[in-house]
C-alpha cells in the first residue's frame, strides 16, 4: 500500500470515500476522532440552498438541490 521498501517509509497513501474523517493514534491505531456526518450536518446549516447540490454550469443550485447525495457526499478542502 505505498510502503517503500529501501526507505521504509510510505510514498503513497490511499483513502476510501466516506462521509467522514477519521483520527487514530500512530502507535496503537486507537480511534481518537470520527466527524461522523458533522460535515454534512454543518454544509446543511451553513449553506442550505447548496446543501447536496450538484451544480454545474448548464444548471441553476435550485434545478440540482439534493441530487448529489446519492452521488458523492459533501467534499471538504483542507489547506
Amino acid at each position: 500500500m505505498g510502503l517503500n521498501a529501501s526507505t521504509n517509509k510510505y510514498d503513497e497513501l490511499y483513502a476510501f470515500g466516506a462521509r467522514s474523517f477519521s483520527f487514530r493514534r500512530a502507535d496503537t491505531m486507537e480511534l481518537v476522532y470520527d466527524s461522523g456526518v458533522e460535515i454534512a450536518r454543518k454544509t446543511a446549516q451553513l449553506a442550505p440552498k447548496l446543501f447536496n447540490t450538484d451544480y454545474g454550469s448548464a444548471n441553476t443550485v435550485a434545478q440540482t438541490y439534493d441530487q448529489r447525495s446519492d452521488d458523492k457526499v459533501n467534499i471538504c478542502v483542507v489547506f
